[in-house]
């Protein structure tokens, strides 16, 4: 990441630059600005047990030690944003069969299962990968929907999962429009779900979910198109000025059609 040097008392420090400084990601809107930070907050800690407090004291030699709780570096290969992964992931290091046994690299990967999913908010069935974790929390929630809107974006991590999440907000600012054959049970639900919704304005909705790549790329299509409806074809513009000459020579109902000196009748009234 770039980086620049910021007058903040001590000349030397240097902060991290903003990746929306610059380039294309400069244009994208403070709302996908929002969810992008939301990425960069501390993962709820899923392979390790975080201990409390600041220091520990060792139960051996009494000796008095700081709680360091280091969070375990996780790798997500691109495969695992068709998943649901529930915050898991895959681990490197060292494994020892034996105390005397050399250690050897290895490599801790998540069970994955295929697995059937409904949402409500959707009122869609669907069939994913999932680990036991994933399954194990929608138990806890109480539901698919309760899981997916109640956990942290950095703990869903993975595209289909924030997918998932975008739809369903979306859905809820429509009135949740998979029940409208159903009006007394679309109400039940939107009353029951409505609370998620309205965290996030429409904007945020429509921008959830997207990583930076993806959100830059969908930004250039957006600023594509606004430039080709910005331009106007030059023929428009000649025909502009051919009028004003002629209204400036005296003649009238130029706008309608002009009759040429070889008698031909050209129509400016359209393109």
């Amino acid at each position: 990441m770039a980086k620049r040097i910021l007058n903040t008392g001590n000349p030397y420090k240097v902060i991290p630059k903003s990746v929306f400084e610059s380039g294309i990601a400069s244009y994208l809107p403070k709302a996908y600005q929002n969810f992008y930070y939301q990425m960069e907050q501390e993962p709820t800690p899923v392979h390790y047990i975080p201990k409390a407090g600041k220091y520990v004291q060792d139960e051996k030699t009494g000796v008095v030690k700081p709680v360091q709780n280091v969070p375990i570096p996780l790798k997500f290969p691109r495969e695992f944003d068709k998943c649901l992964l529930g915050g898991e992931g895959i681990i490197k290091g060292f494994y020892k069969s034996k105390p005397q046994v050399r250690r050897f690299p290895h490599f801790w990967i998540p069970k994955l299962s295929r697995t059937a999913v409904y949402s409500e908010i959707l009122n869609q069935h669907m069939e994913v990968l999932a680990t036991d974790r994933v399954v194990q929390l929608i138990h806890h929630y109480k539901g698919f929907d309760e899981y997916i809107m109640q956990t942290k974006a950095i703990d869903l991590r993975t595209k289909l999962a924030l997918s998932i999440k975008r739809q369903m907000i979306k859905a809820i600012h429509a009135g949740i429009p998979g029940w409208a054959d159903e009006p007394e049970e679309q109400r039940e639900i939107l009353a029951k779900y409505k609370k998620y919704g309205d965290q996030y304005t429409p904007e945020e909705a429509d921008w959830f979910g997207y990583n930076l790549y993806d959100a830059t790329q969908r930004m250039e299509k957006i600023l594509e198109a606004e430039r080709e409806a910005k331009i106007v074809p030059l023929k428009h513009e000649f025909r502009r000025k051919l009028i004003e000459d002629l209204k400036a020579v005296g003649m009238q109902n130029v706008e309608r059609v002009v009759r040429t000196e070889q008698g031909k009748i050209v129509d400016f009234s359209g393109e």
